[in-house]
C-alpha cells in the first residue's frame, strides 16, 4: 500500500520516509513517529492501518542521520541497540525531520501526530515545540515527566501502561500535575509497548481500546467529526439534563412571578371597595336623619311623675302613722 520517499528537511538534509495513502479522498493526515526500532515491519503496519481508516500516514525515518536504513526486531539484543540509536539522535535533529513530514502530507488537510515509546516522548514534544499540528496521541513515552510543564500548541491524548517497568506512574503523575487544558491521559492494566503486535507485552484489549479512542479523537480534531458514539449520547444527556433544569428554574421563576397576583387581586377589591363607598353612604345617609327620634323626650319627662308617686305615698304612710 505504501511507498519509500526522500524528505528535503529545513537544514538541507534528506531523510527516507514511509508514505501510505488511503482510497479515495484523504480526511486529514498523520505523521506516525517510530519506536527505537526504526522504521520497520510493524510501523509500516501501523501506517497502512491508518490509511485505510481514509488518512495520508508518514513515518520519517529518524535514524538515517546516524545510519540509513534501520530496522530491528524487539529481541534483548535489538533493544540494547535501538536505546543506543536513540540516545545518539538529538531531539531537535529529530523534530526538523518530523517537521519535514508535517509539510510533506499536510495538502491532505489538517495534520495530526502520534508516536510510540520513543515516538511517544516526540509526538508530545513536538505538540509542545513546533506548530502546525491539529492534535497529537503518545503513547507511553519515555522520559515524558521531565517535559511535563511544557505548554501544548494542540490538543494531546497521552496512553499509557498501567504496569510499564519503563514509565512509573509517578511519570504520568507529573503529566496530570501540569494541568494542561485539552489534554487528555489514558491508564491501561498493560505494560510497556502494549501496542505492538509484534511484542511480548502486546496486550490486545487495551491496544484496542486505546485506538479507538486515538481514532474517535483525531477524527474530532481533523476532520471535525463527533469523537464518538457514546461520547455524542452523554452530550446529549447533559443537554437534556441541562434542559430540565432550565425548565424547572423557568417554572420556579413563573411561580416566584406569580405570587404577586393575588396582590393584584386584593388591590382590586380594595379599588372596589373605595368605589363602592360613596354608594353604601348613599343609601344609608337617610337613615342617619332618623336619629332624633332616638331622643325619645316624652319617656325622658316620665321620670320625674315616678318621684312624685313614691312622694304621695310616702305621705300616705306618715299620715296613718
Amino acid at each position: 500500500m505504501g511507498e519509500t520517499i526522500i524528505l528535503r528537511t529545513s537544514d538541507g538534509f534528506g531523510t527516507t520516509a514511509y508514505l501510505a495513502r488511503p482510497k479515495g479522498k484523504p480526511k486529514g493526515a498523520l505523521v506516525v513517529v517510530q519506536e527505537i526500532f526504526g522504521v520497520n515491519h510493524h510501523m509500516r503496519g501501523v501506517a497502512d492501518g491508518f490509511a485505510r481508516d481514509g488518512y495520508v500516514a508518514i513515518v520519517p525515518a529518524l535514524f538515517d542521520r546516524i545510519r540509513p536504513g534501520i530496522e530491528l526486531g524487539y529481541a534483548d539484543a535489538d533493544i540494547k541497540r535501538g536505546i543506543g540509536l536513540k540516545l545518539a539522535s538529538p531531539t531537535d535533529a529529530a523534530l526538523i525531520d518530523i517537521a519535514a513530514a508535517r509539510d510533506a502530507v499536510k495538502a491532505a488537510g489538517k495534520v495530526g501526530i502520534i508516536g510510540y515509546c520513543w515516538g511517544g516522548f516526540l509526538a508530545w514534544v513536538a505538540a509542545t515545540r513546533l506548530k502546525g499540528f491539529a492534535a497529537s496521541a503518545s503513547y507511553y513515552g519515555g522520559g515524558i515527566g521531565g517535559v511535563a510543564s511544557e505548554k501544548p500548541n494542540c490538543p494531546v491524548q497521552f496512553h499509557f501502561g498501567e504496569t510499564d517497568h519503563a514509565i512509573p506512574l509517578s511519570e504520568v503523575d507529573k503529566v496530570k500535575a501540569a494541568r494542561h487544558k485539552g489534554v487528555e491521559i489514558h491508564i491501561y492494566p498493560a505494560g510497556h509497548g502494549f501496542n505492538c503486535d509484534e511484542r511480548g507485552s502486546h496486550d490486545a484489549a487495551s491496544a484496542k481500546r486505546a485506538r479507538g479512542r486515538a481514532m474517535s479523537f483525531f477524527a474530532t480534531h481533523l476532520t471535525g467529526a463527533p469523537k464518538t458514539a457514546a461520547a455524542t449520547t452523554a452530550k446529549a444527556k447533559t443537554k437534556a439534563k441541562v434542559k430540565v433544569k432550565t425548565k424547572t428554574k423557568t417554572k420556579v421563576k413563573a411561580k416566584a412571578k406569580a405570587k404577586p397576583a393575588p396582590k393584584a387581586k386584593v388591590k382590586v377589591k380594595a379599588k372596589a371597595a373605595v368605589r363602592s363607598t360613596p354608594k353604601v353612604s348613599a343609601k344609608r345617609a337617610p337613615k342617619a336623619k332618623t336619629a332624633p327620634k332616638a331622643k325619645a323626650a316624652p319617656k325622658a319627662k316620665a321620670a320625674p311623675k315616678a318621684k312624685a308617686k313614691a312622694k304621695a305615698k310616702a305621705k300616705a304612710k306618715t299620715a296613718k302613722a
